[in-house]
């Protein structure tokens, strides 16, 4: 995987703990748990760092998993031509060059998707903060926004590495009929 993406993911996940971390001591005692889906809160609960810091540990667990061990995994993965790496019927019978690059392909993907998970944390964390000290009512359109593109990341990464394994099959068969 690309060092750049490497250290950008570290760094979104980073960022997520200052967040949690600055905002932390400025926080009242009671703060919002749960937001309806008017994103007004509907439940309070005492100040406490269990639930606070969820969040910075769940972007950390997930950011990393698939930010930077999951791009890891499949390259090992398709060097070793493991059952475990599936892909559609052919794509084991490609030589390992091409069934490298075809998952080197989704480590752009998986940078995106960690780094817009670490974004939607941070903007949990900001605008349940705002909301904890009053200076908003309700959560920011920013949280929906984020949550849309993760998924809208991880939509356009499947079609893409679709797209990118049929063309590598088509490739590797016209090469193996002139053969």
């Amino acid at each position: 995987m690309n060092r750049w993406l490497q250290l950008l993911v570290v760094l979104a996940i980073c960022a997520t703990w200052v967040v949690a971390g600055l905002t932390w001591a400025r926080l009242p005692e009671q703060i919002p748990t749960h937001f309806n889906f008017f994103n007004e809160p509907d439940h309070w609960e005492n100040r406490g760092a269990a639930f606070w810091f969820t969040f910075p540990v769940l972007g950390t667990v997930f950011g990393a998993l698939i930010g930077l061990f999951y791009p890891w995994l499949y390259v090992r993965l398709a060097r070793s031509n493991s059952v475990w790496l599936g892909g559609p019927k052919g794509f084991s019978d490609l030589p390992e060059d091409v069934r490298v690059r075809a998952m080197v392909a989704l480590t752009p993907w998986a940078a995106a998707m960690a780094i817009w998970m670490q974004a939607l944390f941070v903007f949990c964390l900001l605008d349940t903060y705002a909301v904890a000290t009053g200076r908003r009512q309700t959560l920011t359109v920013a949280v929906w926004l984020c949550l849309g593109g993760f998924v809208a990341i991880g939509i356009a990464a499947g079609i893409h590495q679709s797209r990118a394994m049929k063309k590598l099959l088509a490739g590797a068969r016209a090469e193996k009929a002139t053969a």
